[in-house]
């Protein structure tokens, strides 16, 4: 009964999986490849490749991926730069791969499988400022209880997930910013269950897992963290460099800075620990950042 249960979530997941078409992490301010002039285009392809070192949910670099330009992507915030290594680096390399490695994780991540844990989650988000559950203790200890059994699965298979739990996460935000009580539908969210958040998990693994198949040819490479970093560790010789800083963000944003809810809440949730990532601020001139960029 339990197999066939898997081999229906695996079904479904994997068929809508091989349909999807570009990432889509619900990242604050990504570009769409669109967005970009023709002439920035034709500069990348007079290069070696792209590196973009603010990649984002790498909707751009993954558009020239498809056609064979090669491009590393980096990404200071760890929720997305698991999408971006699940996509770019740990690729898929056929159908049936994809189909496989769905069918393990979904056993892996049954409920009755992972055991509970009272973490980062439990301890700090499952429930609002005003004492309203966001969360149910269940649920909570579910998520928390995958994000540690993660630590146990092979790196390949682990960002992958790390992303798809992470993805799962913002179905209980407001546009991706904040938690909220309600979903769209008007119901409430702390009606999810451990059951219900397994099979989002294993809907958002095989998206991942489909997209990067499509590149499976192209030359692609991703990294997490500081640009500088990236440049030690990767050949980037004759590729045009991008950079497109997370600012300013919107003025009417309330004076929040829209990036920390993926770069401190969703990262600290997967991690089970705190993430903090240093970001300037709204009010600091042109001149400072381009010093700080320099």
């Amino acid at each position: 009964k339990v197999m066939k249960v898997i081999e229906d979530i695996v079904t479904k997941s994997v068929n809508k999986a091989l349909s999807n078409r570009r990432p889509a992490g619900g990242y604050f301010g990504t570009r769409k490849y669109k967005d970009f002039p023709p002439s920035f285009v034709d500069l990348i392809t007079e290069s070696e490749g792209l590196v973009d070192i603010t990649a984002g949910t790498g909707q751009f670099p993954y558009a020239l991926a498809l056609n064979g330009t090669p491009v590393i992507v980096n990404d200071r915030c760890y929720y997305v730069s698991r999408l971006l290594k699940g996509a770019f680096l740990y690729k898929a390399r056929s159908e049936k791969e994809v189909g496989d490695y769905t069918r393990q994780v979904a056993y892996a991540l049954l409920p009755e499988r992972v055991s509970p844990v009272k973490g980062w989650l439990f301890n700090n988000h499952r429930r609002l400022k005003d004492g309203r559950s966001c969360f149910s203790d269940e649920t909570a200890e579910y998520i928390d209880g995958v994000c540690c059994a993660l630590r146990e699965i092979p790196k390949p298979l682990r960002v992958v997930l790390e992303y798809a739990l992470g993805k799962s996460l913002l179905r209980w935000t407001f546009r991706s910013r904040q938690w909220t009580e309600y979903g769209t539908n008007g119901r409430l969210l702390a009606g999810n269950s451990p059951k219900i958040v397994h099979e989002w998990i294993i809907q958002e693994a095989a998206k991942l897992w489909a997209l990067s198949l499509r590149i499976k040819d192209s030359k692609t490479s991703a990294s997490y963290g500081e640009a500088v970093d990236l440049f030690r560790k990767k050949e980037v010789g004759g590729m045009l460099v991008h950079a497109d800083p997370a600012w300013p963000y919107a003025k009417k944003s309330g004076g929040a800075n829209p990036y920390n809810f993926f770069t401190t809440t969703i990262s600290s949730i997967i991690k089970q620990e705190l993430v903090q990532v240093e970001s300037w601020e709204k009010e600091w001139p042109p001149e400072k950042i381009m010093q700080i960029v320099n």
